[in-house]
């Protein structure tokens, strides 16, 4: 009878090769130039019958590493498992299925987030919204699922694997399942990767194993981000807007609107407000609307990943400190987002009664370079946001 095997030191070069050849193309696949095939592979039902169908055997219980969930692996299946790189991103427990080469490889992934900056509303943008390649795969609409008692989003999306570079063969047609699942603290995927002929025999596997999980994890009792979504709109949108130009433009505050690497706490003033607040550059302002922004921005913060931008990211201070002594210290492993472009803050947005108006703080710093802190105005024309104005309220060159 085939065992589970985990992580071996020297696995079988066939599996080894297949996994390899597994985590190359889930990473640059949308490299490949890709084309629609028929919306029938998502009708796939779990009874659906195939010669290739595979045995139906038991499921070994398996705790995660991390604590954080147990599942039901079939027996038989190589499972590896990758903890979370330097505590950040996901960590991942890979099922790979037996007797099963490139190109005909068949994945199953479960990955944890368990980040506090992480969402799934951001993990299915950015599946839904790839920002190279994969812009001719067909994708699902995002449907509605239960996993574990908890109320999960799945998406489903028909692409093509192709041969590794530098070999030859034929594309293959592939199918990827992506199922979310909310946690108290960021979210768990699981991640189906099988080519669309064995798709419907092992689409039985995966929903086994799917339905098997447990999470060891406190659920969530309130709402994670403490930021409501009109804050987020607002965001979106400064994040969005074309670079200003003109005259009255403050200096680098182009480096905020085209800032992607956010960090996770929001900015809170400086100093006390003062009567000669905010910068007559604003132009009249509204006392609601003074009065809403200073009462948001007492304190720091929690700040998710919900800016649906693509590339934008947010992470948390400390993964930001790390970077920037890494880089410092010329050990290397520093995000290369540091050096791209600069590290931009946001505060908490103030409102006017009609919800109309938003003022925000927000201040970029490039490291061992500048730093420099700015107030925007934003108005809601059309029921679009727009940036308005924006006044400097402090620069340090370093």
């Amino acid at each position: 009878m085939r065992r589970m095997q985990e992580n071996p030191s020297r696995p079988d070069r066939r599996q080894s090769q297949a996994k390899a050849a597994a985590g190359i193309v889930w990473r640059f696949w949308p490299h490949c130039v890709l084309m629609f095939f028929s919306w029938n592979v998502f009708a796939l039902e779990p009874g659906s019958s195939s010669p290739d169908k595979p045995a139906t055997g038991a499921l070994m219980s398996y705790a995660a590493k991390s604590g954080a969930y147990r599942v039901g692996i079939p027996e038989g299946w190589e499972a590896t498992w990758s903890p979370a790189p330097n505590g950040t991103d996901a960590s991942e427990l890979q099922l790979a299925a037996p007797d099963q080469a490139w190109p005909n490889h068949v994945v199953i992934s479960i990955l944890h987030y368990a980040s506090v900056h992480r969402t799934l509303q951001r993990y299915l943008f950015d599946i839904e919204n790839p920002t190279i390649g994969g812009r001719e795969d067909v994708r699902s609409p995002v449907s509605e699922a239960r996993v574990a008692g908890l109320e999960a989003k799945s998406l489903d999306v028909a692409t093509y694997r192709y041969p590794l570079l530098g070999t030859d063969g034929e594309k293959v047609a592939a199918l990827r399942r992506h199922v979310v699942v909310p946690a108290g603290t960021g979210f768990f995927v699981f991640r189906f990767d099988a080519p669309k002929q064995l798709a419907a025999a092992y689409r039985v596997t995966f929903e086994r194993v799917v339905a098997s999980f447990v999470p060891q994890v406190p659920a969530a009792t309130s709402a994670p981000d403490p930021i409501p979504d009109d804050e987020y709109e607002v965001l979106t949108a400064f994040f969005k807007s074309p670079p200003p130009k003109g005259s009255d433009v403050p200096e680098y505050f182009d480096a905020t609107v085209a800032g992607r690497y956010l960090v996770g706490r929001t900015l809170a003033p400086r100093q006390a407000r003062t009567a000669t607040w905010p910068s007559t550059a604003l132009g009249e302002l509204g006392a609601e609307l003074i009065e809403d922004y200073w009462e948001k921005n007492r304190k720091e913060w929690l700040l998710t990943d919900r800016i649906l931008v693509p590339h934008l990211r947010v992470v948390s201070s400390e993964e930001v400190n790390a970077q920037l002594s890494a880089g410092l210290k010329g050990s290397g492993g520093s995000d290369r987002r540091l050096h791209g472009g600069g590290i931009v803050y946001v505060s908490r947005i103030g409102f006017n009664r009609a919800k109309d108006a938003a003022l925000f703080g927000v201040a970029v710093n490039y490291p061992r370079a500048m730093g420099a802190r700015y107030l925007v105005l934003m108005q809601k024309q059309d029921g679009a946001w727009r940036l308005v104005r924006a006044a400097m309220e402090s620069l340090i060159i370093q």
